[in-house]
């Protein structure tokens, strides 16, 4: 009866619904089906990618991906420095509304904590769901604890990404209209008028992945969406992405997602 009084799981308005840490294997890839509440991961080692339906991100050690509730994603460790996560699932009735104030939502699901400010309380939720065995009122506090910092800290969060430049954001649309023809790193700093050294300089300054992997993603992205829709061989994707070779094509695939993309297309389809 006791235990039944003390499940912290009872309390509507903010429950953790579950707490776990894993240190993951390399190829461990993971399926993950809808559940009704919202999930946070915090990647506190190695590294991983991480796909859904409005994301498809490579992460490391300090980021948090977020899976809203009612949502199907994948992700997988990195098959040379695989990730280490711990995760805690937010229920109750204003859990949503309470991400969204940390700036947290399906429409943007993933930050950094480069300041580590984080950490500690996702480790102090897992910490206190070890001790207790149990979703108690301990870990329910933890979990208090760890939402209040969340949403203290949105605006830090944001002010780490300075707004892109013009330059950064005409890059990023030249590259969005121009995936699927063999443009290179000049062309886009061409079509910008600045030098590519100085363009990869604006892309840091403005916390993006340089212009070359901003290509390689969109590139991935869109090979992984036309090999899923089916229709396509190989080669025909990688000539759709702005690959003259299917085996370069493939090998960029592969180390991008960590599999071969006729593999990729058998464990996604199945």
């Amino acid at each position: 009866m006791l235990d039944h009084l003390m499940d912290g799981r009872k309390y509507l308005e903010l429950s953790i619904q579950e707490v776990g840490r894993e240190q993951c294997i390399p190829h461990k890839e993971f399926d993950f089906t809808a559940k009704n509440y919202d999930l946070l991961h915090y990647v506190y080692a190695g590294k991983g990618s991480f796909v859904s339906e409005n994301v498809n991100e490579r992460l490391k050690a300090y980021d948090i991906f977020f899976i809203p509730k009612g949502t199907v994603c994948h992700y997988t460790p990195d098959k040379s420095d695989p990730w280490s996560y711990i995760w805690v699932g937010f229920g109750g009735s204003n859990a949503t509304k309470l991400l969204k104030e940390a700036g947290i939502d399906a429409d943007n699901p993933i930050f950094h904590d480069k300041k580590q400010v984080l950490k500690p309380l996702f480790e102090e939720v897992f910490e206190s769901y070890l001790r207790a065995g149990k979703v108690d009122l301990g870990v329910l506090g933890s979990g208090y604890s760890l939402m209040d910092a969340l949403i203290k800290n949105a605006v830090l969060f944001k002010k780490e990404h300075p707004s892109a430049s013009p330059h950064v954001m005409s890059a990023k649309q030249f590259i969005a209209n121009n995936y699927q023809y063999p443009i290179s790193l000049d062309d886009v700093a061409m079509s910008v008028g600045v030098t590519p050294n100085y363009l990869c300089n604006l892309f840091k300054d403005a916390g993006e992945i340089s212009p070359k992997a901003y290509l390689i993603k969109m590139r991935m992205e869109k090979s992984a969406n036309l090999l899923l829709a089916g229709g396509l061989n190989v080669s025909q994707v990688a000539e759709a992405v702005g690959y003259s070779s299917p085996v370069r094509f493939s090998i960029v695939f592969n180390q991008y997602y960590g599999v071969a993309p006729r593999d990729f297309v058998k464990k996604n389809k199945n």
